[in-house]
């Protein structure tokens, strides 16, 4: 191998570096971007749920019927 050899051979490695050191940080974004839409899109999602379940417990306690509490009888120890 001569030295125009080694250059080029030099060169084409490290246009290879770069350029799959950009393409690695283009997935990267791509990932994280992604992530943060699907992390956001579930905030609301359980949101959503969790006010859904507030409602539900205000509208079940609304329409529960108070207890009606029996009448305690006492009975009386008559010795005659």
């Amino acid at each position: 191998m001569n030295a125009s050899q080694s250059t080029e051979t030099k060169s084409i490695a490290e246009r290879a570096i770069r350029d799959l050191t950009t393409v690695g940080l283009a997935w990267a974004r791509y990932g994280l971007t992604v992530s943060k839409v699907a992390l956001e899109t579930s905030a609301v999602t359980l949101q959503k749920t969790a006010a859904v379940l507030g409602d539900l417990s205000s509208t079940i306690k609304d329409k529960q019927a108070p207890a009606v509490e029996e009448p305690v009888v006492v009975e009386e120890n008559k010795a005659s």
